[in-house]
């Protein structure tokens, strides 16, 4: 008997509410794979960009500093080690993807709708999985919310003390 499971982005949406001053800030989405030695190897990300190159015209390679520690029978080594981080901007530079050879993300700083995200995020992931076929270790989604300027004043109202606990009094004292 086999057993499938929907993917993550299966079935409908919540219902969007829009709100006319949403403090959105950014909202991420990233599905980390197990290690991808190829990807750090500019030529074999060709087929991905020209997947995407329509909507996301705009590549920066940044080369990210890791620091390996192995720990073993001989004592610790410590080696540092540079690894490509590709970075894909729309026109606008308001979308972005970022891959690694351990992960891919989109994120984005304004959007028209949840629905139009996922449809990006969903090409992105078919073309990842495409070009590479990754084993999926995790997946995240994150809304980052930013109350400023008079709103700010509000923040007790808005944040129920629920969703910070026992924070919530040095949360409180910390605004006023």
């Amino acid at each position: 008997m086999s057993v499938t499971l929907p993917s993550p982005l299966g079935g409908k949406p919540p219902v969007e509410i829009p709100l006319a001053k949403a403090p959105l800030e950014r909202v991420i989405a990233q599905v980390q794979f197990s290690r991808i030695i190829k990807i750090n190897d500019q030529l074999s990300i060709g087929g991905f960009q020209d997947n995407i190159r329509n909507e996301y015209p705009h590549l920066d390679i940044v080369n990210e500093q890791i620091l390996q520690v192995q720990i073993g029978p001989m004592g610790q080594s410590m080696a540092p080690m540079q690894r490509p981080v590709y970075v894909f901007h729309d026109m606008y530079r308001n979308w972005r993807i970022t891959l690694t050879s351990e992960s891919v993300a989109l994120d984005v700083k304004k959007y028209t709708s949840r629905n139009d995200f996922l449809e990006r995020w969903s090409k992105i992931l078919e073309t990842v999985g495409a070009q590479f076929s990754p084993h999926v270790v995790g997946l995240g989604m994150r809304y980052i919310d930013r109350i400023k300027d008079a709103e700010f004043t509000r923040v007790k109202e808005l944040i129920k003390e629920v969703y910070l606990g026992p924070l919530f009094p040095k949360f409180v004292d910390q605004v006023q």
